[in-house]
């Protein structure tokens, strides 16, 4: 068998070593992007982006009555937005909220059918 070259053994080290400290290198450089996008002061300021282009977009509106609806409807929106986050970190993903709402919906209809007639007995139980 014909050993290869030792320039060529030489240069297909540099090769690996160089690919390695190149894989190296966008391992880390990756580790740093996600640990600065994530960095609270990052997200603080995406938010504060985000609502002064919002602000800017948005067209100056008369003070009226509707605003007070309009204020009430956003906190509604935001207290079913925190109560379906709580509930997703509760069950998980959407299908176990499914399974969990109909099976609550399955225990009421059962019990619903299970009531006893009037009182009086003259009607039978409301469904």
């Amino acid at each position: 068998m014909h050993l290869p070259d030792h320039e060529i053994v030489e240069l297909e080290q540099r090769l690996a070593q160089r690919r390695a400290a190149l894989e190296s290198a966008a391992r880390e450089t990756g580790r740093r992007a996600v640990r600065s996008l994530a960095s609270p002061a990052v997200l603080a300021g995406v938010v504060v982006l985000g609502f002064l282009a919002g602000a800017g977009v948005s067209r100056r509106r008369p003070a009226r009555e509707d605003r007070r609806a309009a204020a009430k409807t956003g906190l509604a929106g935001l207290l079913v937005t925190g109560a379906l986050w709580l509930l997703r970190q509760q069950l998980g993903n959407p299908a176990r909220i499914a399974q969990f709402v109909l099976a609550r919906v399955k225990q009421y209809r059962s019990a619903a059918q299970e009531r006893p007639a009037s009182p009086r007995g003259d009607r039978p139980a409301y469904r």
